[in-house]
This record gives C-alpha cells, sequence and structure tokens, in this order.
C-alpha cells in the first residue's frame, strides 16, 4: 500500500501569503494521510479469519489453523480455511516451520509412468533455471523415457548424473524422494547415481504361464566386449529395471518331449540397450563370449523350434553377448510351457566355471542299446565307453551325436578267431546321441563319465 507524500510544509522565511497557502495545505492533507496510516496500520496488524466472510482481492488475514498470514486471490467469501484453500488464498510469508516441512516446495507427483505430473502450490508460471522442488514419485519409471510436466508448463525429460558425471536418463523407483531441479534445459534429478558395481551372481527368473515361458534379467550391471572385434575396449551397461523376453506357447527351442534340456539365458547389448536371448544348450553353439552373435526373432507359436538357434524378441546382427544364467527345463510336450524350471541358476562365481568336463563327474556303468536314442541331460559334457568283442570279419560301434553325421569310434578287423577293442567319445551336454552296433558283436561294456 502506498501513502501519498505530504505537500511542502510552511516555513517562517516564507511570505506571509506563502506561508498561509503552504499551511492551509499541509494541514488539509494530514486527513488523507491519516486514512491511508489506518490503512496501512490494518494491514501490518491483520485479524483473525473468520468463515463465511467476505474479503476483498488483496486484503490480508490470518489463518487460526497455523497462524500464517495469508493474502486474498479472488474476491469472495468461504468455509475454508486459507491454510488449505490455495485457489483463493496466497501466502504472505514463510515461517521457520513451513522451510522445516518444505511445504512450499515438497509435492508429490501424479500421472502414469513413464509421463509424470507435478502441481505445486503456488504453481510456478514459467520454467526457470534453478527452479527446485522435493519430488516424491507416485509410482516406478520406465527404463530411458521419464518425463515430468510441472503445472502444465510442458513435459520436460527426466535426467540424473552418472557417477562418471555424465547426465542421462534418470532412474525412478515408486516412492521415491529426490531434489530435482530445472537447469534450463532438463529437470535434473540432484541425487546421483551409484557407482556401478558388476554383480557376481547375475539375478535372473523364469516362470511359466499360458503354457509359455518367461526369462528375466532383473537389475544388475554388466560388462559387454566391443561390437568390433579388434578392439578390446569394455563397455559397462545398466539394467536398471528388470527386462524379459517370452518364449511362446508352440516354440519348442528344439527341446524334446518328457527330456530334460538346459536353456542359456544371454544378455545382449544392442548399441547401449541390454536385451535377453535364449538359446539351446544342446545346439552347440559356441558361448564363449569371445564372439558376436546374431539372433533370430522368437517370433510366436511355432517360429523358434531350432536347437541351434539363438533367439530373442527382435532379431539382431552382430551383438556382444553376455551368458547371464541357464535354466532346466522338462516339459511334457516340447513347447507347451506349463512345468516350472527345475534349476534356475544365474551366472557368476564358479556356477558355470565348474560345469565342465570332469567337475562333480563319475564313472558309471550304463546299458547303451544298439541304435536306441540316448540324451545327455546332465547339463555337462559326458564320455561314453565301450568294450565290445565279436566273431565276425569287421566289427565296430558308430554314433550319431544329434541326428549328425556318423562317428565311428570302435572298429576292428578280425582276420580269423576273436577279437575285441575299445574306444570313447565326448556326447556334448543336452545332446541326443544314437550307437549303431554291426559286423558281429557279440558282447557289449558301456559307461559313462557323467
Amino acid at each position: 500500500m502506498t501513502i501519498s507524500a505530504l505537500p511542502a510544509a510552511p516555513s517562517r522565511s516564507d511570505a506571509p501569503d506563502v506561508f498561509i497557502a503552504k499551511a492551509d495545505a499541509f494541514v488539509a492533507a494530514l486527513a488523507t494521510l491519516v486514512t491511508e496510516m489506518n490503512a496501512a496500520l490494518g494491514v501490518v496488524n491483520i485479524t483473525e479469519w473468520v468463515s463465511g466472510t467476505t474479503y476483498a482481492v488483496g486484503e490480508v488475514t490470518w489463518s487460526p489453523a497455523d497462524f500464517q498470514g495469508y493474502r486474498r486471490k479472488t474476491a469472495g467469501a468461504g468455509t475454508t480455511d486459507p491454510s488449505a484453500d490455495s485457489t483463493n488464498w496466497q501466502r504472505t510469508e514463510i515461517s521457520a516451520t513451513s522451510l522445516q516441512t518444505q511445504s512450499a516446495t515438497a509435492f508429490t507427483t501424479a500421472g502414469t509412468a513413464p509421463a509424470f505430473t507435478l502441481t505445486p502450490s503456488p504453481a510456478p508460471t514459467a520454467y526457470t533455471s534453478n527452479l527446485r522442488f522435493r519430488v516424491k514419485f507416485n509410482a516406478a519409471g520406465t527404463t530411458g523415457s521419464n518425463t515430468l510436466n510441472i503445472s502444465g508448463l510442458g513435459v520436460k525429460n527426466l535426467k540424473q548424473f552418472d557417477s562418471a558425471g555424465a547426465k542421462v536418463a534418470a532412474v525412478v523407483a515408486a516412492n521415491q524422494l529426490a531434489d530435482v531441479e530445472y537447469d534450463g534445459t532438463d529437470l535434473v534429478i540432484l541425487d546421483p547415481l551409484p557407482p556401478t558395481v558388476t554383480s557376481k551372481l547375475q539375478p535372473i527368473t523364469a516362470s511359466v504361464a499360458a503354457n509359455a515361458l518367461t526369462l528375466t534379467l532383473n537389475p544388475t550391471a554388466l560388462d559387454f566386449r566391443a561390437d568390433t572385434l579388434s578392439s578390446g575396449a569394455v563397455n559397462t551397461r545398466s539394467v536398471s529395471a528388470a527386462i524379459s523376453m517370452v518364449v511362446s506357447s508352440g516354440s519348442s527351442l528344439g527341446t524334446v518331449n518328457a527330456t530334460a534340456a538346459r536353456l542359456a539365458v544371454l544378455a545382449i547389448d544392442n548399441a547401449g540397450t541390454v536385451e535377453l536371448a535364449v538359446v539351446n544348450m544342446a545346439g552347440g553353439t559356441n558361448l564363449d563370449e569371445t564372439a558376436l552373435i546374431s539372433t533370430t526373432a522368437e517370433g510366436g507359436a511355432g517360429a523358434a523350434d531350432s536347437a541351434s538357434t539363438i533367439y530373442s524378441t527382435t532379431a539382431r546382427a552382430n551383438v556382444p553377448f553376455r551368458v547371464v544364467g541357464f535354466v532346466d527345463v522338462t516339459e511334457a510336450t516340447a513347447g507347451t510351457w506349463a512345468t516350472a524350471p527345475s534349476t534356475i541358476q544365474g551366472a557368476g562365481g564358479q556356477a558355470l566355471a565348474m560345469a565342465g568336463l570332469g567337475y562333480g563327474q563319475t564313472w558309471q556303468a550304463v546299458t547303451r542299446n544298439s541304435g536306441t536314442t540316448y540324451y545327455n541331460t546332465t547339463g555337462k559334457p559326458i564320455v561314453l565307453h565301450r568294450e565290445f568283442y565279436g566273431s565276425g570279419a569287421s566289427v565296430k560301434s558308430d554314433v550319431s551325436i544329434n541326428g549328425g553325421a556318423v562317428i565311428t569310434f570302435l572298429y576292428c578287423v578280425i582276420p580269423s578267431g576273436f577279437a575285441g577293442a575299445v574306444g570313447s567319445i565326448v556326447i556334448p551336454p543336452g545332446a541326443s546321441y544314437v550307437v549303431t552296433d554291426t559286423g558281429g558283436v557279440s558282447a557289449v561294456s558301456s559307461r559313462e563319465l557323467r
């Protein structure tokens, strides 16, 4: 409120007529001064708000609820205390209590991820650098695409600084508390991301529902080789939210009815975005992580039936990969994913390193009849050892692995009389194998290192 300036006061040095004119004007202005001073004192000595009283725009009162002063924004009366009526009242000062509770700066978002909204009171009129709020997020965000719209001023990307100081897409968790500041371009969560730590044991899950198999890699961090084989650079990728892929009902991945299979779960680096892939280990695919792989789109029911093909949700070409674990499954009908995996194992430590030939294996006597199909369901390579004798002119034992070319691993030419032979062969994990004896074999003994 403005108080009008008083006219010039009369002076004893003024001429009589001038003195009289100044005195009259000065005395006449005192009435206006009294009115304006009383009005000013009414603002300073504000009165308690009274429910139902009509207030003019700009009129000030204090709330009996929090004892803070409020100025009327719209003319009218109401029954809602000013402290709870931000539409009609504006707080006139900030108290120590307000600072401590951040009542003017702390608000909870609304909206559905990744498009969050914030409605602070009072509402800012524009985005300006250093505009800052204490924000509680009402829901978990979406990887790499979260935004925030404050008071309808427009959508801004939510960013965050990583441990190296780079501004990256923000990670948002449900009920997360964060200081968010506008930097002139983005709304930045000021709490930095922690340093990336590669997990010692990768957190994978697997489940079956509606005859489909879902494979999931939970939040972690992974180091990938470069996508150029001539480079030894390492790319560290953060998986900030769980990622999954689905093997559709009807897609068998080359598994066999009622026969145990081991499926390798892979993470692929698609230009910085981590995605999942899967392959049946019975297919003999090289998974030593030294090469780049290409995947085939899973494609839906019946489109992913090869044991030697790596499948992902979307086909990718020449990408780095990591083996993040495996699952062991046995389904009554291949491609009908109705029975939950018997083993779910994340990679790390000795989980896969000790799965090689000779670890945890012993020689065991087995029956391997000629012409019968058998499967290596141990999850490791095994060694088949056979001893036989016969009386034919030429006796031999052949094996076909995964329906491939016949390999002769026992052979003996007997000019006359009676002779025998011994031989061994490695059977890869998950592989089928058929032994065929010919040439007058009369006795066979089989053992396997398994």
